[in-house]
């Protein structure tokens, strides 16, 4: 693939190294925080096609790992692993415009890198702001699923109590379907003890709204759209991890609806 050389010049070695871990900088941002499979390979694509110096360019990604190489006085070859993702739409977004501003108007290696550095060093939303979002969610998608308000204000008394233990638990080294697991059973625990106490009447709505956030709506959209631009190894593992992530909420309501059904419980 070949853009618009903004005239990247590779006189060594070195260089070369350098702009390989540039590019890969760029690929790893975007994969690490919920880009497209597509779209990372692009991206490093596009990036690399700025040198006319190098030649037989190839990228793969997959959702755990980058892999880049290019011809320049013998191949450079560079392999990430990706260990933890998440969403994050803003650094997606400036990655995005790094990128354009690269290919277009260019920039020095040296420049670049500090971009990135300002990039990565973005901070998250804060972790209030995003609990009270998610709470607020859950209680409108349980009003829209015919709930009342005391069963809205209850789901986001749940979801708001589960992202508070999963934030104050966050550092004990689970993954993506533990934390799944936890949540969900947080949520059906606190929803179940509102139904005991009489005020919810419908407590399958108020389980499904509080637990709608957690469903891996982004993951399999993804995967869907690799699928229809034909990476097919990388549809079908965003299919399967979002296959697991709803095991995981299956199981985590299951074992709580599971409990209280045997304690006599009714819905």
């Amino acid at each position: 693939m070949k853009v618009r050389s903004i005239g990247v010049k590779i006189c060594d070695r070195m260089q070369a190294e350098l702009f390989m871990k540039l590019a890969m900088r760029t690929g790893e941002i975007l994969l690490v925080n919920g880009a497209e499979i597509y779209r990372v390979e692009d991206t490093v694509s596009r990036i690399l096609a700025t040198s006319d110096d190098i030649d037989e360019v190839e990228v793969a990604s997959t959702y755990s790992s980058i892999m880049i190489s290019f011809y320049y006085e013998g191949y450079v070859t560079s392999i990430k692993k990706i260990k933890d993702r998440t969403i994050n739409l803003d650094k997606i977004s400036k990655t995005n415009d790094f990128t354009r501003n690269f290919v277009n108007n260019g920039l020095d290696l040296s420049e670049a890198d500090k971009i990135l550095d300002e990039i990565e060093s973005t901070r998250p939303y804060d972790s209030k702001k995003k609990v009270a979002a998610a709470a607020f969610g859950s209680a409108m998608f349980t009003l829209a699923l015919d709930g009342t308000f005391i069963e809205g204000l209850i789901a986001f008394i749940a979801v708001l109590t589960g992202q508070y233990v999963l934030i104050i638990t966050r550092d004990s080294g689970r993954k993506y379907f533990m934390e799944t697991v936890y949540g969900a059973l947080v949520v059906s625990t606190v929803a179940v003890i509102f139904h005991k106490l009489g005020l919810v009447n419908k407590l399958d709505v108020v389980i499904i709204g509080s637990i709608m956030l957690l469903f891996p709506g982004v993951v399999m959209t993804n995967s869907v759209r690799d699928f229809m631009n034909g990476d097919l190894m990388s549809g079908l593992i965003g299919f399967i991890q979002a296959l697991f992530i709803a095991i995981a909420l299956g199981l985590g309501v299951g074992m709580i609806m599971r409990i209280y059904m045997y304690l006599g419980g009714v819905m």
